[in-house]
C-alpha cells in the first residue's frame, strides 16, 4: 500500500465522516446504528493525524515536544 493511500483512509476526515454518520439526525436511524461504537476508533483516526502532522513538521518549533502530548 503506497504511504500516502494510507496517510488518506488515517485521517481528520475520515474521522470526522465517521463521526457525522454517527451524530447526524438527517440520517437514517438504521445507518446510524452500525456507527453507534465508532467513537473509539474517530479518536484513534485523529491521534494518527495528528501524530503524522507533528512527524511533518518542517519546522522544529512545530515538531514534537513534551507539552503538545499532555
Amino acid at each position: 500500500m503506497n504511504v500516502s493511500l494510507a496517510m488518506q483512509v488515517l485521517s481528520s476526515s475520515v474521522a470526522k465522516g465517521l463521526e457525522y454518520y454517527r451524530t447526524c439526525p438527517q440520517i437514517e436511524e438504521e445507518v446510524r446504528r452500525k456507527f453507534v461504537k465508532s467513537k473509539p476508533v474517530e479518536e484513534l483516526l485523529q491521534l494518527l493525524n495528528d501524530c503524522f502532522d507533528t512527524m511533518n513538521a518542517r519546522r522544529p518549533r512545530d515538531g514534537i515536544k513534551k507539552e503538545k502530548w499532555q
